[in-house]
This record gives C-alpha cells, sequence and structure tokens, in this order.
C-alpha cells in the first residue's frame, strides 16, 4: 500500500513540474517576430498604449489613448518599439514623446520618454496662422531675405515661466550668403510674443581618407568625363544644398587627354573627395556615406540610379550644431 501511493505521490509531482515548464514556455513564448505582419504590428501598438495608460494612472501625462502613434517596428530580435508624440486636443507637445520597447513575449522592456506632466493651457488660438507668419517677419529683422514664404503649425511649448499655446514658424534664407539661415520662432497664439526661436540651419562633414592631391581616375561617355569609377565602384557626387537628389562632378576635356579610362590629377576638397558624399543640412535626415561596397552604375543609368546604388552603403554622420525637429 505504501508503495502504491509513493508512486502515485511521484506521478504528481512530475505532472505538475511538467505543468509548470509547460506555463513558463507559454509564458515566454515570443508573440513577435513570427511573420504576423501588420497584426503583430497592431498587437505591439495596443500592448504600448496599455503601458502608457498605466503610466497616466500615476502621472498627469494626459490621455494616452489621444496620442499620436508615429511609428511601430519589430527589431531583428524580436522585441518591437512604439512611438508616440504627446497631444492635449489635437495639438501637439513640443518634445512630448515617448517609446515603449516590449520584449518578444510581449512584455515590457523598458519605456523612455519626455513626456510632459500637469499641462494645464487653453488649446484655442486668438489668430490665425498667417497673422503668426507676419508677426514672425517682424521678429526676424533679415526676414526681407527670406527665399521662401515661412509655414506655421500650432503646438504646446513648455517654457521656463509656463506652457504656452505656439505658432512654430518656420522660415528659410537659402541665399548662398555666409548669412545663409533657417529661423525658427515660436509665436504664442494667445498673446502674441516671442516665446523662443532658433536656427535650424546645420551642416555635416563626412571624414575621407584622401587628402591633397590625389589621382581619380575619371569615365569617358560620350564627350563628358564623369569622376567615377565604375570597376572601382567610387565615385564623388555633390547634393547641391538639397536633401534628395545627387549631382555628379562633369569635365568635358579632362585636362586634355581623351582616353577611355584615365587617371586624372584632381586636387580634392572636404566636398569633392574620393567616395565621399558631403551636404549641408537643411532640416532632414543627415547622410555622408561612403560609396564601397555598393553596386555603382555606369553615368548612362536613370537620374534616380543614386538611391538604388547607395541602399547598401555605410553611414558615417557628423553634426556641427544641434539637430533640432
Amino acid at each position: 500500500m505504501k508503495k502504491f501511493l509513493s508512486i502515485c505521490v511521484t506521478i504528481l509531482v512530475v505532472l505538475g513540474v511538467f505543468a509548470f515548464l509547460s506555463n513558463k514556455t507559454e509564458a515566454n513564448k515570443a508573440v513577435f517576430g513570427n511573420g504576423g505582419g501588420q497584426d503583430e504590428i497592431e498587437k505591439a501598438k495596443n500592448i504600448s498604449l496599455n503601458v502608457l495608460r498605466d503610466k497616466a494612472a500615476k502621472r498627469a501625462i494626459g490621455k494616452p489613448d489621444e496620442y499620436e502613434v508615429k511609428k511601430v517596428s519589430i527589431d531583428e530580435l524580436k522585441m518591437a518599439h512604439t512611438r508616440v508624440q504627446q497631444t492635449i486636443d489635437n495639438v501637439p507637445v513640443w518634445e512630448g514623446e515617448a517609446i515603449v520597447h516590449l520584449n518578444p513575449d510581449g512584455t515590457t522592456a523598458e519605456v523612455t520618454d519626455d513626456l510632459k506632466d500637469s499641462i494645464a493651457i487653453n488649446t484655442q488660438a486668438n489668430f490665425s496662422d498667417k497673422d503668426a507668419v507676419k508677426m514672425a517677419k517682424q521678429f526676424y529683422k533679415e526676414s526681407k531675405h527670406l527665399t521662401e514664404e515661412p509655414t506655421a503649425d500650432l503646438w504646446i511649448f513648455r517654457a521656463d515661466d509656463r506652457d504656452h499655446l505656439v505658432y512654430r514658424v518656420q522660415m528659410r534664407r537659402e541665399d548662398g550668403t555666409k548669412d545663409t539661415a533657417m529661423p525658427v520662432i515660436f509665436v504664442d497664439a494667445q498673446t502674441g510674443e516671442n516665446v523662443y526661436e532658433y536656427d535650424n540651419l546645420q551642416t555635416a562633414t563626412g571624414a575621407s581618407l584622401y587628402s591633397g592631391t590625389v589621382n581619380i581616375t575619371t569615365d569617358l561617355v560620350g564627350s563628358t568625363y564623369y569622376m567615377e569609377d565604375t570597376i572601382r565602384k567610387m565615385g564623388t557626387f555633390n547634393f547641391n544644398n538639397g536633401t534628395t537628389t545627387a549631382a555628379r562632378y562633369t569635365d568635358t576635356n579632362d585636362f586634355g587627354t581623351a582616353r577611355r579610362r584615365k587617371r586624372a590629377l584632381t586636387r580634392t576638397t572636404a566636398r569633392q573627395s574620393l567616395m565621399i558624399i558631403t551636404k549641408t543640412f537643411t532640416g532632414a535626415t543627415v547622410s555622408t556615406a561612403t560609396a564601397d561596397p555598393v553596386r555603382l552604375l555606369p553615368p548612362t543609368a536613370q537620374p534616380n540610379w543614386f538611391r538604388r546604388a547607395f541602399t547598401t552603403a555605410r553611414i558615417t554622420t557628423t553634426l556641427t550644431g544641434t539637430e533640432r525637429r
């Protein structure tokens, strides 16, 4: 009888351990990165919003259900990341953002945020965005030199004294002079005062292995020489102070000798160095990309070849100044 009872107890213990391990395995089962596509994205978003709702129960950060979900992504580690923009009455809060990081099993890994607590503000503006632009031009003494019509959008801005409902007025002076600037002025949407301002013009430079006088292979197509080496997959390009389209460096005589492949003696600079692209930063993403290793298409390719060719380019960036929204 005792032997029978021992066997029963042993069986029950084994079953209990098996059930415990099964529950633990099920709890740790990855819910992201299983090829679920949009369903997994939606699940990550819902879990992340629940995490923020729990935070809102402890902090006065507004209503997470009103936040704008900016991006949801699942990385190679099967972790999900949800980025949100804090809003009050559909007006975004300047620098009020949060990113919820979830483990593969859907549990919370970390929440990084700069959400603003206890915002108390009237979100009704006393004048239009066009009026705000006129005021900003008065604040900016060089407004007569603007090269584009300013734009304005509504934000909630936390200043040192209090929270302000503001129009963010963005201006551009891109005239090629030393005074080129991208002023941004925050105009109080109720009082018209200048709450804050900064210059959003920044520059980016890339470090090259080449300096001084170097030999650069050129490529002859028709009667035009291109500063490109399609065999070694290298080339020199210029964004011309833009952010989307790259232009080639060309020459019609290649210093007098017309051969299919020629070593041309060329003095390089920060903007004209082999394998390097350098561009002026005008508010969009800055990248300085080296062209090795990539598939460099020949000069006869379509103008948008650059985007295809540099899909796998290594990105190295050095910013001068502070990147702002």
